[in-house]
């Protein structure tokens, strides 16, 4: 038994041994075998590594020209016609308030207006009057005098008509002779005049622009002012 036993041991030492040493030349015999091995196989591509290829040179970079833009074209501007201005003078009004309502309307046409005052005698009707005494005492006697024969009168005011009495105003002649001939047949001297007052009137200057394909602004001022004298004059 002990000699099988020293058979089997020294068998194992061989067994041993043998893979021991055959696995060292493995690996050198699979180097040499890769060595010398084709790279590719046949009909296969050849893959190049980036590392192994010979690097070209950049190709160079065209500079960038930059181009002016291109101009723009200026755009169309229609002209318009010149507006036309006319001119024209208004009158006349009687009152501020009426000068100033018509001034307004005018405004909103988009007239320049300027207002004018002036002063005009104007008749209004006809004065029956007994002639200016020499003084205020003389006159107040003959008031007296009227009121007792039942005479409507009164003492003129101002220095126009100082110390002058009134015994009627008409707007017919014919009646103002016929109120001077009862007064006089009652025994006092009567005259009859025209009634001539000054008074204040307003006239307005009116410059309106209008298109030249417009008609006449006399026709348009007519319209608004139909009772008012419309008279052209110089713009300026």
């Amino acid at each position: 038994m002990k000699q099988l036993f020293y058979v089997i041991l020294a068998a194992n030492v061989v067994f041993f041994s043998w893979r021991y040493f055959d696995s060292m030349e493995e690996p050198a015999a699979k180097a040499k075998s890769a060595a010398t091995q084709p790279a590719t196989e046949a009909g296969v591509a050849t893959v190049t590594l980036l590392t192994e290829s010979t690097r070209s040179p950049l190709p160079a970079v065209k500079e960038r020209v930059v181009l002016p833009p291109a101009p723009v074209a200026a755009p169309v501007v229609k002209r318009e016609s010149p507006l036309l201005h006319a001119c024209y003078v208004l009158s006349s009004f009687d009152t501020p308030e009426l000068v100033n309502q018509a001034a307004i309307q005018l405004t909103e046409l988009e007239a320049v207006v300027e207002v004018n005052r002036h002063q005009e005698k104007v008749q209004h009707g006809y004065w029956v009057f007994l002639p200016a005494q020499a003084s205020h005492a003389e006159t107040l006697k003959l008031f007296r005098q009227l009121q007792q024969a039942k005479i409507d009168s009164y003492i003129m005011s101002g220095d126009e008509h100082k110390n002058t009495i009134s015994v009627g105003l008409y707007k017919n002649r014919a009646n103002a002779v016929e109120r001077r001939d009862e007064v006089i047949a009652l025994g006092f001297k009567v005259d009859v005049a025209a009634n001539i007052r000054t008074v204040d009137r307003f006239t307005l200057n009116v410059d309106i622009a209008r298109s030249p394909h417009e008609a006449d602004s006399t026709v348009r001022l007519s319209r608004l002012f139909p009772d008012k004298k419309i008279e052209k004059r110089t713009c300026g």
